[in-house]
């Protein structure tokens, strides 16, 4: 799943699905959590967990959250047993060949299975290459030049100028 593909669809999503804060930030907080566990299918999240991402100490204010995303078809759920947290699965915003993202499972998830042709690994992070800094002890700095070309600045004892 590409992470900042299904934020951005998501939002666009929601323009035209409107959902209460909660459940916003709901869906926001299981994404982070996703991506966070290596993009497991379902995720178990302790219902404390979730009372402490969302700000809340209230058990309905989560329920009420994520019914709303099961309602409009964002995420599923399944009820966790004598104890045990539940279960969320994000179902995740498809592409289609002109690469626009929609809400309908039709085709293949975002990101998945995009760089297999090509012997790449689709779950794996790549850092961008970092810009060279200029290392000062490596610059030519006439040693000649005036202070304020060498970027040094000149020391005076109290009383002195």
């Amino acid at each position: 799943m590409n992470y900042l593909k299904q934020i951005i669809a998501f939002d666009k999503w929601e323009e035209l699905h409107p959902l209460t804060d909660k459940a916003y930030r709901l869906w926001f907080k299981l994404m982070k959590i996703a991506n966070a566990s290596g993009w497991d299918e379902w995720l178990s999240v302790p219902l404390l967990k979730l009372k402490s991402e969302l700000h809340t100490s209230s058990d309905q204010t989560i329920m009420n959250a994520r019914n709303a995303l099961v309602q409009a078809g964002r995420i599923e759920v399944r009820k966790g047993k004598h104890g045990k947290s539940a279960d969320y699965r994000l179902i995740p915003f498809n592409e289609d060949i002109s690469g626009g993202l929609h809400g309908v499972n039709s085709g293949v998830n975002s990101g998945e299975h995009s760089g297999e042709d090509r012997g790449e690994h689709s779950g794996a992070y790549y850092k961008q290459n970092k810009t060279k800094q200029n290392d000062i002890t490596n610059l030519n700095i006439n040693k000649n030049a005036p202070a304020r070309d060498k970027n040094e600045i000149p020391m005076f004892k109290i009383g002195e100028v």
